[in-house]
């Protein structure tokens, strides 16, 4: 459904044309952008050039198309929950893929452990995906915005965390390491998707990550943060994502970047590893090799810790690390188990 106008003496025309005319208006313009991302873009190689071009061609009618869906957000669900048993150590694993940038899983999130912890066994320990590093920071974020409404969140809250970061010992350390003074608050850097989503929906990116610590230490259960050193996200270049964006939406009409929901997230799986196999393997093959390492880990002490029935174990990552983490376990193939650190 396309939507042009034209006036006549101030009055207004909308025009309604079918997806596939509009594809087929457009196949010219989006071809030129396809050459022009090329050109402008160095780090675009030429094979990855040619899979993006035949991507976004295949893709451009059904991607188009599925991008006029609408999913009502209400029926959005809070987390992707999914419970496996680790093949090497035999106790049930939880695992609960949030959406980051919605206050509902951290809402979801705290509830899940709670269940746990009233259940036989209980809860031994809470696995969240950041790094400690990363963990301290959000939970001082989550503290500095706790009970504030979104609007306030837009107006005020990058200055609001930047206080409260400031106010940590640890983030003049690390900043004295890089050799840097923070003579105020506003010296505090934050992320640009931190700052983003401040801004713009008053929402606190990672937010269930810091919830999901906090009610780990109120039930008495360990807090174990699965994120190694963090590395810079891979480059993709433009053509890439434009491929991505209309491949994802022809595999899933009407897809909600935000939503764990399977459907969503299995499209988003799939189109990565087709647009980008590279970027594939660097965000998401690696990562969930990583996690299912460090909660392999997180399980062996669970279960030398005793108990009958053995305490469960509950995982906070991000719902496209679900099924990856999942297959891993089940699999007790043998991967490394030294990269979990305790906070």
């Amino acid at each position: 459904l396309g939507a042009g106008y034209s006036s006549t003496n101030s009055r207004y025309k909308l025009t309604l044309v079918s997806p596939r005319r509009l594809a087929g208006a457009s196949a010219a313009a989006l071809g030129g952008l396809c050459l022009w991302s090329a050109r402008v873009d160095p780090s675009e190689q030429p094979e990855s050039t040619a899979r993006s071009i035949a991507i976004v061609l295949q893709s451009l009618t059904a991607g188009l198309a599925g991008s006029l869906h609408r999913v009502d957000p209400a029926a959005r669900p809070a987390v992707l929950a999914r419970a496996v048993r680790d093949a090497s150590s035999g106790l049930a694993v939880h695992l609960c893929g949030v959406s980051h940038v919605d206050p509902a899983s951290a809402t979801a999130v705290r509830a899940y452990a709670e269940a746990l912890a009233a259940a036989p066994g209980g809860l031994g320990a809470v696995a969240v995906e950041d790094e400690p590093r990363a963990l301290l920071l959000t939970r001082a974020a989550r503290a500095a915005l706790h009970g504030l409404p979104p609007e306030r969140i837009r107006a005020e809250g990058e200055g609001l965390v930047r206080h409260a970061l400031f106010g940590l010992a640890e983030v003049h350390a690390w900043a004295a390491e890089a050799g840097a003074t923070l003579d105020g608050a506003e010296r505090v850097p934050l992320s640009p998707t931190l700052a983003r989503h401040l801004r713009g929906e008053g929402v606190l990116w990672g937010l269930e990550q810091a919830e999901a610590a906090e009610a780990a230490e109120e039930l008495g259960a360990r807090v174990a943060c699965l994120g190694g050193t963090p590395a810079p996200p891979p480059h993709v270049p433009l053509l890439t994502r434009l491929a991505y964006w209309l491949r994802v939406r022809a595999l899933d009409p009407g897809h909600d970047e935000r939503s764990p929901a399977e459907l969503h997230v299995v499209a988003s799986n799939r189109a990565l590893a087709e647009v980008a196999p590279s970027a594939h393997e660097a965000v998401l093959l690696r990562k969930d090799a990583h996690f299912a390492a460090a909660l392999r880990t997180v399980c062996a002490d669970a279960a030398r810790a005793g108990g009958e029935p053995p305490p469960a174990v509950l995982a906070v990552v991000g719902a496209t690390h679900v099924e990856g983490i999942a297959e891993r376990l089940q699999a007790g193939d043998g991967t490394p188990r030294n990269s979990v650190r305790a906070v």
